[in-house]
């Protein structure tokens, strides 16, 4: 096994510090191989599991070409490699120009987590080396890549993230300014209180579209928890955030929250978005009443956790949809509900940011008498103040 104080280590770690982009790395990262003598070989290549080449070493001119054919050939190796199985292949034929040429190959698996990164094809010459002792070597290589792949990829699509932001979020700071200029300009306060009063609320509401472009982030990292949290009275957050929004003339709007005197951790930007989406979905499915309310709750097979809710009063979510309604891209057959349509986004985001939260969302509907949508977040203190419902 290569010990862990190994200079190999120490020279892996700068291909990678040092690399101008993945693929140099990856191909750096090749070449160190084969020079440590970890695995020495004739040929290699690192594919990702699409088979895409994402970088080669080529000592005998032998076929990156037959690499790809021999996976599209036989595809149980792609599956027995998400599995994290490699395979040796003794005695495999390729040409080069030098002729035939008699090598065996191995293919082992780069995972990150349980996600299948890429892959190795190392073809070579037999040699001394016992199988068990390159696998156990290989192990610790292959681990180490995976994570700089994953961190390789995520970084391009937080880049893409921050780029789209970027253009959306202009427009809507340049609107924000001609707003404030308009109500100051006019002295709509005093001459037109009422749109004065519009004005704000527009404002408000493009700020807030500005701060969750800002705070935006890829669906996959918000699930698994990946950004900043701090400490918060979910009790006296909820009053403070949904007491300030407003909804659609006459429907009756609601907040009746007390502080839990114990904190979770939260992202204030990230929930604010989960509350703005269910308040909105309430407010589109009724013209009677909606209600906040936040309380200690305890569902079967969950631990106590502080929680708020959303009720609605409106026509109910139908039977069929309530166990897919998170789902990315669902929408639910509210038919009835006239000129109501979603995207089928809002609630698998707001599954997605509670999940990341460490928390739970839930649904109980019943047709024809309304919807109560409840998240439930996990407190610091095991010892929830407030009285359980």
């Amino acid at each position: 096994m290569i010990p862990s104080n190994s200079t190999f280590f120490r020279d892996l770690g700068e291909v990678f510090s040092s690399g101008t982009n993945l693929r140099d790395s990856l191909e750096k990262c090749l070449q160190l191989l084969d020079t440590s003598r970890i695995m020495p070989y004739d040929y290699a290549a690192i594919l990702s599991p699409e088979l895409t080449v994402l970088a080669c070493q080529d000592h005998k001119n032998s076929g990156l070409d037959f690499s790809i054919k021999t996976l599209y050939q036989h595809p149980e190796i792609l599956h027995s490699l998400s599995q994290r199985e490699p395979i040796f292949e003794p005695g495999v034929n390729s040409s080069s120009n030098n002729g035939n040429v008699t090598s065996s190959s191995l293919y082992y698996p780069i995972h990150y987590g349980e996600k299948l990164n890429g892959l190795f094809h190392f073809s070579y010459s037999p040699d001394s080396r016992d199988k068990n002792q390159i696998l156990a070597d290989l192990s610790v290589v292959a681990n180490y890549i995976g994570i700089q792949i994953n961190t390789a990829s995520l970084q391009e699509r937080i880049d893409m993230y921050r780029g789209m932001i970027h253009d959306i979020r202009t427009p809507l700071t340049v609107s924000n300014g001609y707003s404030q200029m308009a109500r100051g300009r006019f002295n709509l306060e005093e001459s037109d209180p009422t749109l004065f009063n519009y004005l704000l609320k527009i404002e408000q509401s493009m700020r807030r579209a500005v701060n969750i472009l800002e705070n935006n982030l890829p669906l996959d990292i918000i699930a698994q928890g990946r950004f900043e949290k701090s400490p918060c009275d979910l009790g006296v957050w909820i009053n403070k955030y949904a007491g300030n929004l407003s909804v659609n003339g006459g429907i009756s709007y609601s907040v009746q929250t007390t502080p839990f005197g114990d904190c979770v951790l939260m992202n204030p930007s990230l929930m604010g978005r989960v509350v703005d989406n269910l308040i909105g979905n309430a407010t589109k499915f009724t013209d009677k009443s909606v209600e906040v309310k936040t309380a200690v709750v305890q569902r079967p097979g969950f631990p106590i956790s502080h929680s708020f809710s959303v009720t609605d009063d409106g026509p109910g979510i139908p039977s069929q949809d309530l166990s897919r309604i998170f789902e990315l891209g669902y929408t639910a057959s509210q038919g009835h509900v006239q000129n109501e349509t979603g995207t089928g986004f809002g609630l698998a985001i707001c599954q997605k940011i509670v999940t990341g939260h460490g928390g739970q969302i839930f649904v109980d509907s019943t047709p024809g008498i309304g919807t109560t949508f409840t998240v439930a977040l996990p407190p610091l203190n095991s010892s929830p103040k407030q009285k359980s419902n």
